[in-house]
C-alpha cells in the first residue's frame, strides 16, 4: 500500500483507513453482544431455566485444544536435519517453555472457545522487558482490509482496539518523549476517558480478566415467561474509564515491511513508526474454527445453536405451565345454587373447600391436564441435536457403556471424533503459526544458552531459518495426544525407542525429573555391571554376561 509522506495528506490518508478498517466493527460487535449473551445465559436478556449453549461449548472446545499435552518439534526437510537433530530437539523443548512462560497456552484455550462463539478470535504475540507475552484479541475489536479474503494472507491492513486507562496512556507519553507539561495537556485534552460497552466493556491491552458485579433482578425468558425462582442479572464489565488506542498496521511498499501507527481518542497520533516487532511479519495469529469461503470472521457455533436454544426453552416453559397446572388445577362447579364468585373464588384457592350442596347432583370437576411422556421425550431429541450439531458422540460424552477396555474405548472416541477433525486442524494450524512467530522472535531476543544430552551448547539464534514448527503428533488435541502416547508404548514394546524417547512421547507430569532419574540409575546399574565384570575371573566371565543378557547358561 502506497503511504503518503508526512504532510496533511498523511493524517487525511490515516483516517480514512481507518474508516474502511472499521466499517464492519460495529455490526459485528452488535452480533458478538448477541452470540456472547445466548452464550453466556442461554437467552438475550437472563430467563434460561437451563443453558444447553453453554455446557457443549465448553465440552467441544475441550477436545479441540488442550493447553496440558501440546508439544512442538521443527523440521527443516531430512537433509537439513540431518547432523542437527539435538539441536532442533533441544530448542523444541526451549519453544514449549516459552510457549508456556507467554501465556501463550491459557491464551489458546480461552480464544479456542471464544473463537466458537465469535466466529474467530486473535492472539497477539510480543516480546517486551526481555520476556515473551502473548494476549488474547477479541474478534469485535479487530478490523481488516478485505472482509472476502478467509485468512490474514494478502491483507493490506489490520486495525486492533483496545483501552488503556489514564496513568498507562500518561506513560505511554513519557516514553515517547514528551515533556511533562505537554503530556499533561494532552491529558486534559482527551478527558478521563468512557467506560465501553460490553463485550469489550473494560477491556484493556494486556487481556486482563474483568471483574464481575452483580445485582439481582427478575428478567423475561425467552418464550415470555418471567422467572421467578431467584435469578439474578450480571453485568461481566468494568466500570473504569479508558480511553480508546487504535493500533494500525499497514504494508509499506516503499519499505516492503509492516508500519505501525497508533491514534488515541481518534485525535493524537502517538505513533507513525516502522515495524519494530518481526521483519514482514505482524503479531497477530487468527484462530477460526469453522471458516467460510470469502468472509474472513468465520461461522459462530453459538449462532447455529440459538434456535434449539429458544426451541428447548419454549417447550420448557409449556411443561412448567402444564405442572403448575397439575398442582393446581382449574375446577368447575356445576349444579350449585347460591354459590357467588367470591366463594368460588376462595373454593379454587389452595385449600380452599365446599362443605355441602343442597343441591342433588352437585360437584366440583377438576381439569388436571395430561402430561404425556412424549412431551420429555421432545427434550431429549432437543438435547441429541445439539450434540448431533456440534459432532459430539455419545462416547465423546462419556454416555455409552459396555466397553471391553481402553483401547477399545479410545478407538470408539477415535472413530467418533471424525466431525471434529477439520476444527482441530484449524486449531493445530494456528497453533503451529503463533509457535512460528514465538520462535523467530526468541532467536532475536532470547539469549538463552541451551545445553543438550551430550553437553552440546546452543542459543535459538542457530536454528536455521528454514526450519518450521509443528505441533508433534496432533498434539493440540487430547483425542490425539492420548494416541500418541499409546503409540509411544507400542514402540517401546517393540524396542524401537528406548525409555528416555518414551518419556519424551509420552510427557508424563514430572517428565524432566524422570529423566534425570532415568539417567541416575542407569549410571549406577553401569558402575554395578563394571565392578561385577572385574571381580569375576576370566574364565567365568561368560556365565556373567550370559546372565545379564538372559541367555542362561552355557551348553
Amino acid at each position: 500500500m502506497r503511504i503518503p509522506k508526512p504532510t496533511p495528506e498523511r493524517i487525511d490518508w490515516l483516517y480514512a483507513t481507518l474508516a474502511r478498517l472499521r466499517r464492519s466493527m460495529d455490526d459485528r460487535r452488535a452480533k458478538a453482544m448477541t452470540w456472547r449473551s445466548w452464550y453466556l445465559h442461554g437467552a438475550p436478556e437472563w430467563g434460561a431455566r437451563y443453558n444447553m449453549i453453554c455446557p457443549q461449548l465448553n465440552t467441544l472446545a475441550g477436545y479441540l485444544y488442550a493447553p496440558r499435552s501440546v508439544r512442538f518439534s521443527l523440521n527443516a526437510g531430512p537433509v537439513a536435519n540431518k547432523g542437527r537433530l539435538a539441536l532442533f530437539e533441544t530448542a523444541a523443548l526451549r519453544l514449549r517453555t516459552l510457549w508456556n512462560e507467554s501465556c501463550a497456552d491459557e491464551v489458546f484455550s480461552q480464544q479456542t472457545l471464544w473463537s466458537l462463539v465469535y466466529g474467530a478470535g486473535f492472539a497477539k504475540f510480543l516480546w517486551q522487558h526481555g520476556r515473551p507475552k502473548c494476549v488474547a484479541v477479541g474478534a469485535y475489536d479487530m478490523g481488516v482490509w478485505r472482509d472476502d479474503l478467509p485468512t490474514l494472507e494478502g491483507q493490506q491492513a489490520m486495525l486492533h482496539v483496545y483501552r488503556l486507562d489514564v496513568e498507562t496512556v500518561r506513560e505511554w507519553l513519557s516514553a515517547a518523549g514528551m515533556g511533562n507539561l505537554e503530556a499533561e495537556r494532552w491529558i486534559a485534552r482527551l478527558g478521563n476517558g468512557s467506560t465501553a460497552e460490553a463485550p469489550s466493556r473494560g477491556a484493556v491491552a494486556v487481556g486482563q480478566m474483568n471483574p464481575i458485579g452483580w445485582a439481582g433482578g427478575a428478567s423475561q425468558g425467552v418464550a415470555g415467561a418471567v422467572t421467578d425462582w431467584g435469578s439474578v442479572s450480571a453485568d461481566y464489565g468494568s466500570d473504569v474509564p479508558t480511553l480508546e488506542v487504535e493500533e494500525v498496521w499497514v504494508k509499506d511498499d516503499e519499505a516492503h515491511d509492516w508500519r505501525i501507527f497508533q491514534i488515541i481518542e481518534k485525535d493524537l497520533i502517538l505513533s507513525d513508526r516502522a515495524n519494530d516487532y518481526l521483519p514482514g511479519h505482524h503479531p497477530f495469529v487468527k484462530i477460526t474454527p469453522d471458516p467460510i469461503d470469502e468472509w474472513f470472521w468465520g461461522r459462530s457455533t453459538v449462532e447455529q445453536l440459538i434456535p434449539l436454544q429458544a426451541l428447548r426453552e419454549k417447550r420448557m416453559n409449556q411443561l412448567d405451565r402444564l405442572a403448575a397446572r397439575q398442582a393446581n388445577p382449574p375446577m368447575v362447579l356445576s349444579g350449585f345454587t347460591g354459590v357467588n364468585d367470591e366463594k368460588a373464588a376462595a373454593v379454587m384457592r389452595r385449600g380452599g373447600l365446599l362443605a355441602s350442596s343442597q343441591v342433588p347432583g352437585a360437584k366440583v370437576d377438576l381439569l388436571t391436564p395430561h402430561v404425556s411422556e412424549v412431551s420429555f421425550a421432545i427434550i431429549n431429541d432437543i438435547d441429541q441435536m445439539f450434540a448431533n450439531t456440534l459432532g459430539l458422540t455419545d462416547m465423546l460424552q462419556g454416555n455409552t457403556s459396555g466397553e471391553r477396555g481402553g483401547a477399545h474405548a479410545r478407538a470408539m472416541m477415535e472413530a467418533g471424533a471424525g466431525r471434529l477433525t477439520t476444527r482441530m486442524q484449524s486449531i493445530e494450524r494456528a497453533v503451529a503459526d503463533g509457535a512460528t512467530l514465538l520462535m523467530e522472535s526468541a532467536k532475536r531476543n532470547d539469549d538463552t544458552v541451551l545445553m543438550d544430552d551430550d553437553g552440546d551448547r546452543y542459543v535459538l539464534g542457530q536454528v536455521p531459518s528454514e526450519a518450521t514448527v509443528e505441533v508433534a503428533a496432533h498434539s493440540a488435541s487430547p483425542l490425539f495426544a492420548s494416541r500418541a502416547t499409546q503409540e509411544a508404548a507400542q514402540l517401546m514394546e517393540m524396542g524401537v525407542i528406548e525409555k528416555e524417547d518414551f518419556l519424551d512421547l509420552a510427557d508424563p507430569p514430572m517428565a524432566a525429573s524422570l529423566k534425570e532419574r532415568l539417567k541416575a540409575r542407569d549410571k549406577a546399574h553401569q558402575k554395578m555391571v563394571q565392578d561385577a565384570i572385574q571381580q569375576t575371573p576370566n574364565n567365568d566371565r561368560w556365565q556373567l554376561f550370559a546372565s545379564l543378557l538372559g541367555r542362561g547358561k552355557k551348553r
